[in-house]
Protein backbone atom coordinates (compact mmCIF):
# COMPACT_ATOMS: atom_id res chain seq x y z
CA UNK A 1 0.00 0.00 0.00
CA UNK A 2 1.14 3.42 -1.02
CA UNK A 3 1.74 5.18 2.32
CA UNK A 4 -0.88 8.14 1.54
CA UNK A 5 -0.99 10.54 4.16
CA UNK A 6 -4.34 10.34 5.92
CA UNK A 7 -5.67 13.92 7.53
CA UNK A 8 -6.63 12.71 11.04
CA UNK A 9 -3.73 12.02 13.57
CA UNK A 10 -2.61 9.69 16.78
CA UNK A 11 -4.95 12.02 18.93
CA UNK A 12 -7.71 12.18 16.75
CA UNK A 13 -7.86 8.08 17.44
CA UNK A 14 -7.23 8.13 20.91
CA UNK A 15 -10.04 10.72 21.08
CA UNK A 16 -12.33 8.41 19.54
CA UNK A 17 -11.59 5.62 21.85
CA UNK A 18 -12.14 7.93 25.09
CA UNK A 19 -15.43 9.51 23.47
CA UNK A 20 -16.43 5.59 23.32
CA UNK A 21 -16.07 5.06 26.41
CA UNK A 22 -17.61 7.55 28.02
CA UNK A 23 -20.57 6.96 25.82
CA UNK A 24 -21.13 3.68 27.08
CA UNK A 25 -20.59 4.79 30.53
CA UNK A 26 -23.62 7.06 29.92
CA UNK A 27 -25.93 5.09 27.48
CA UNK A 28 -25.42 1.99 29.97
CA UNK A 29 -25.82 4.29 33.03
CA UNK A 30 -29.61 5.47 32.04
CA UNK A 31 -30.50 1.69 30.61
CA UNK A 32 -29.79 0.46 34.20
CA UNK A 33 -31.60 3.51 35.65
CA UNK A 34 -34.81 3.19 33.32
CA UNK A 35 -34.77 -0.83 33.28
CA UNK A 36 -34.11 -1.09 37.18
CA UNK A 37 -36.78 1.79 37.48
CA UNK A 38 -39.30 -0.11 35.36
CA UNK A 39 -39.16 -3.37 37.36
CA UNK A 40 -39.51 -1.65 40.49
CA UNK A 41 -42.95 0.24 39.00
CA UNK A 42 -43.75 -3.73 37.47
CA UNK A 43 -43.33 -5.08 41.28
CA UNK A 44 -45.42 -2.16 42.95
CA UNK A 45 -48.24 -1.86 39.70
CA UNK A 46 -48.63 -6.11 39.94
CA UNK A 47 -47.09 -7.23 43.36
CA UNK A 48 -44.97 -10.19 41.19
CA UNK A 49 -40.82 -9.80 41.91
CA UNK A 50 -40.55 -9.43 38.13
CA UNK A 51 -38.46 -12.43 38.18
CA UNK A 52 -39.17 -13.90 34.37
CA UNK A 53 -38.49 -10.56 33.71
CA UNK A 54 -35.19 -9.99 34.51
CA UNK A 55 -34.56 -13.81 33.37
CA UNK A 56 -35.33 -12.49 30.08
CA UNK A 57 -33.15 -9.54 30.50
CA UNK A 58 -30.41 -11.74 31.78
CA UNK A 59 -30.35 -13.96 28.64
CA UNK A 60 -29.75 -10.87 26.36
CA UNK A 61 -27.48 -8.11 28.76
CA UNK A 62 -24.30 -9.48 27.32
CA UNK A 63 -25.03 -9.07 23.56
CA UNK A 64 -26.53 -5.43 24.57
CA UNK A 65 -23.52 -4.10 25.75
CA UNK A 66 -21.33 -5.06 22.65
CA UNK A 67 -24.39 -3.51 20.48
CA UNK A 68 -24.28 -0.28 22.94
CA UNK A 69 -20.33 -0.45 22.50
CA UNK A 70 -20.57 -0.32 18.51
CA UNK A 71 -23.19 2.52 18.85
CA UNK A 72 -20.91 4.21 21.09
CA UNK A 73 -17.75 3.74 18.85
CA UNK A 74 -20.14 4.82 16.05
CA UNK A 75 -21.18 7.99 17.05
CA UNK A 76 -17.45 8.58 18.13
CA UNK A 77 -15.99 7.97 15.02
CA UNK A 78 -18.38 9.65 13.35
CA UNK A 79 -17.84 12.55 15.04
CA UNK A 80 -13.89 12.92 15.79
CA UNK A 81 -12.80 11.70 12.19
CA UNK A 82 -16.08 11.22 9.45
CA UNK A 83 -17.66 14.95 10.19
CA UNK A 84 -14.48 16.92 11.64
CA UNK A 85 -12.44 15.59 8.29
CA UNK A 86 -15.23 14.92 5.70
CA UNK A 87 -14.37 11.56 5.32
CA UNK A 88 -16.14 9.26 2.66
CA UNK A 89 -15.41 5.81 4.84
CA UNK A 90 -16.35 3.34 2.05
CA UNK A 91 -13.88 5.64 -0.35
CA UNK A 92 -10.97 5.95 2.35
CA UNK A 93 -11.44 2.44 3.85
CA UNK A 94 -12.76 0.14 1.10
CA UNK A 95 -12.22 1.55 -2.17
CA UNK A 96 -11.18 -1.20 -4.37
CA UNK A 97 -10.21 -1.94 -7.95
CA UNK A 98 -11.01 -5.53 -7.87
CA UNK A 99 -13.26 -6.38 -5.40
CA UNK A 100 -13.55 -9.87 -5.41
CA UNK A 101 -10.04 -10.23 -5.83
CA UNK A 102 -9.34 -8.57 -2.74
CA UNK A 103 -12.46 -11.02 -0.93
CA UNK A 104 -10.50 -13.91 -2.35
CA UNK A 105 -6.92 -12.65 -1.12
CA UNK A 106 -8.40 -12.52 2.16
CA UNK A 107 -9.81 -15.87 1.95
CA UNK A 108 -6.23 -17.33 0.88
CA UNK A 109 -4.74 -15.65 3.73
CA UNK A 110 -7.19 -16.94 5.98
CA UNK A 111 -6.45 -20.54 5.05
CA UNK A 112 -2.95 -20.26 5.09
CA UNK A 113 -3.05 -18.58 8.74
CA UNK A 114 -5.54 -21.47 9.73
CA UNK A 115 -3.02 -24.12 8.44
CA UNK A 116 0.02 -22.23 9.85
CA UNK A 117 -2.16 -22.24 13.44
CA UNK A 118 -2.36 -25.98 12.99
CA UNK A 119 0.81 -26.87 12.26
CA UNK A 120 2.01 -24.66 15.28
CA UNK A 121 -0.06 -26.33 17.68
CA UNK A 122 1.08 -29.57 16.48
CA UNK A 123 5.22 -28.35 16.82
CA UNK A 124 3.89 -26.82 20.17
CA UNK A 125 2.88 -30.81 21.16
CA UNK A 126 5.53 -32.34 19.87
CA UNK A 127 8.42 -30.06 21.49
CA UNK A 128 6.34 -30.41 24.78
CA UNK A 129 6.25 -34.41 24.11
CA UNK A 130 9.95 -34.66 23.43
CA UNK A 131 10.87 -32.23 26.81
CA UNK A 132 8.98 -35.08 29.02
CA UNK A 133 10.43 -38.17 27.10
CA UNK A 134 14.09 -36.75 27.61
CA UNK A 135 14.22 -34.26 30.39
CA UNK A 136 11.52 -35.62 32.37
CA UNK A 137 9.63 -32.17 32.36
CA UNK A 138 5.59 -31.87 32.60
CA UNK A 139 5.49 -29.59 29.45
CA UNK A 140 2.45 -31.26 27.83
CA UNK A 141 0.66 -31.26 30.74
CA UNK A 142 1.32 -27.14 31.09
CA UNK A 143 0.40 -26.98 27.19
CA UNK A 144 -2.58 -28.38 27.80
CA UNK A 145 -3.68 -26.18 30.99
CA UNK A 146 -2.92 -23.39 28.68
CA UNK A 147 -5.41 -24.62 25.82
CA UNK A 148 -8.21 -25.55 28.48
CA UNK A 149 -7.43 -21.82 30.10
CA UNK A 150 -7.56 -20.13 26.82
CA UNK A 151 -11.05 -22.09 26.10
CA UNK A 152 -12.34 -21.01 29.08
CA UNK A 153 -11.64 -17.41 28.55
CA UNK A 154 -13.49 -17.56 24.92
CA UNK A 155 -17.21 -18.88 26.89
CA UNK A 156 -17.59 -15.08 27.02
CA UNK A 157 -18.46 -15.57 23.35
CA UNK A 158 -21.31 -18.11 24.62
CA UNK A 159 -24.05 -15.90 26.06
CA UNK A 160 -23.97 -13.55 22.85
CA UNK A 161 -23.65 -16.15 20.15
CA UNK A 162 -26.86 -18.06 21.18
CA UNK A 163 -28.90 -14.94 20.02
CA UNK A 164 -29.45 -13.94 16.34
CA UNK A 165 -28.56 -10.54 17.14
CA UNK A 166 -25.32 -11.60 18.94
CA UNK A 167 -24.11 -13.75 15.69
CA UNK A 168 -25.28 -10.50 13.64
CA UNK A 169 -22.37 -8.51 16.46
CA UNK A 170 -20.10 -11.38 16.37
CA UNK A 171 -19.63 -11.85 12.23
CA UNK A 172 -20.54 -8.29 10.76
CA UNK A 173 -20.24 -5.33 13.06
CA UNK A 174 -17.50 -6.14 15.10
CA UNK A 175 -15.09 -7.35 12.14
CA UNK A 176 -16.63 -3.79 10.31
CA UNK A 177 -15.65 -1.46 13.15
CA UNK A 178 -12.34 -3.26 14.34
CA UNK A 179 -11.35 -2.96 10.69
CA UNK A 180 -12.17 0.37 10.43
CA UNK A 181 -10.49 1.83 13.48
CA UNK A 182 -7.63 -0.78 14.10
CA UNK A 183 -6.50 -1.04 10.83
CA UNK A 184 -8.31 1.58 8.93
CA UNK A 185 -7.64 4.73 11.55
CA UNK A 186 -5.03 3.58 14.44
CA UNK A 187 -2.58 1.66 11.37
CA UNK A 188 -2.87 4.82 9.34
CA UNK A 189 -2.11 7.39 12.03
CA UNK A 190 0.82 5.34 13.45
CA UNK A 191 2.16 5.26 9.85
CA UNK A 192 2.64 9.12 9.20
CA UNK A 193 5.13 9.03 11.92
CA UNK A 194 6.87 5.33 11.76
CA UNK A 195 7.99 3.09 9.18
CA UNK A 196 5.76 0.08 8.71
CA UNK A 197 6.67 -2.50 11.05
CA UNK A 198 6.75 -0.11 14.73
CA UNK A 199 3.06 0.81 13.01
CA UNK A 200 1.91 -2.72 12.65
CA UNK A 201 2.88 -3.83 16.14
CA UNK A 202 1.90 -0.95 17.99
CA UNK A 203 -1.75 -1.18 16.08
CA UNK A 204 -1.82 -5.05 16.59
CA UNK A 205 -0.47 -4.42 20.25
CA UNK A 206 -3.58 -1.60 20.54
CA UNK A 207 -6.04 -4.67 18.89
CA UNK A 208 -4.81 -7.22 21.23
CA UNK A 209 -5.37 -4.67 24.55
CA UNK A 210 -8.97 -3.97 23.90
CA UNK A 211 -10.38 -7.27 23.42
CA UNK A 212 -9.12 -7.86 27.02
CA UNK A 213 -7.58 -11.20 27.03
CA UNK A 214 -5.16 -12.94 28.91
CA UNK A 215 -4.41 -16.62 27.85
CA UNK A 216 -5.56 -15.57 24.34
CA UNK A 217 -3.55 -12.38 24.02
CA UNK A 218 -1.05 -13.60 22.06
CA UNK A 219 -3.29 -14.72 19.23
CA UNK A 220 -5.56 -12.08 19.24
CA UNK A 221 -2.04 -10.07 18.60
CA UNK A 222 -0.77 -12.23 16.23
CA UNK A 223 -4.35 -11.79 14.12
CA UNK A 224 -3.98 -8.46 14.46
CA UNK A 225 -0.58 -8.06 12.87
CA UNK A 226 -1.96 -10.77 10.14
CA UNK A 227 -4.76 -8.06 9.49
CA UNK A 228 -2.51 -5.21 9.43
CA UNK A 229 0.25 -6.85 6.86
CA UNK A 230 -2.63 -7.81 4.71
CA UNK A 231 -4.18 -4.43 4.67
CA UNK A 232 -0.67 -2.94 4.23
CA UNK A 233 -0.37 -5.35 0.97
CA UNK A 234 -4.29 -4.66 -0.66
CA UNK A 235 -4.28 -1.43 0.05
CA UNK A 236 -7.96 -1.45 1.20
CA UNK A 237 -9.64 -3.20 4.12
CA UNK A 238 -11.65 -5.52 1.70
CA UNK A 239 -9.01 -8.24 2.12
CA UNK A 240 -8.80 -7.83 6.07
CA UNK A 241 -12.47 -7.63 6.46
CA UNK A 242 -12.90 -10.97 4.84
CA UNK A 243 -10.34 -12.32 6.75
CA UNK A 244 -11.77 -10.97 10.44
CA UNK A 245 -15.38 -12.45 9.43
CA UNK A 246 -13.81 -15.87 8.50
CA UNK A 247 -12.22 -15.88 11.94
CA UNK A 248 -15.05 -14.89 14.02
CA UNK A 249 -17.49 -17.39 12.15
CA UNK A 250 -15.27 -20.20 12.67
CA UNK A 251 -15.13 -19.31 16.20
CA UNK A 252 -18.46 -19.74 16.20
CA UNK A 253 -19.23 -22.72 14.67
CA UNK A 254 -16.87 -24.07 16.69
CA UNK A 255 -18.93 -22.52 19.86
CA UNK A 256 -22.04 -24.29 18.66
CA UNK A 257 -20.09 -27.68 17.71
CA UNK A 258 -19.01 -27.96 21.39
CA UNK A 259 -22.11 -27.56 23.00
CA UNK A 260 -23.93 -30.67 20.96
Amino acid sequence: MENQPVPWNLKDVLLTFIYTAALCVVIIFWSLLIVGGALVLWQHVTGETGGSVREALRGVHDAYFILVFYAALYLAFRHRIVRRYNIDVRRVFFASSAPLKDVWAGVRAYLAFAVGLVCLVLLLFLAAGLLDVFLGTRSTEGVEVYFIASHLEQTEVKPVAQHAVGVVLILVLGPFFEEVLFRGCLYRALRRRFAFWPAALLASLGFAAVHGYFFLFPYVFVLGLVLTILYERRGNLVAPLTFHILNNGVVVALFFLSIK
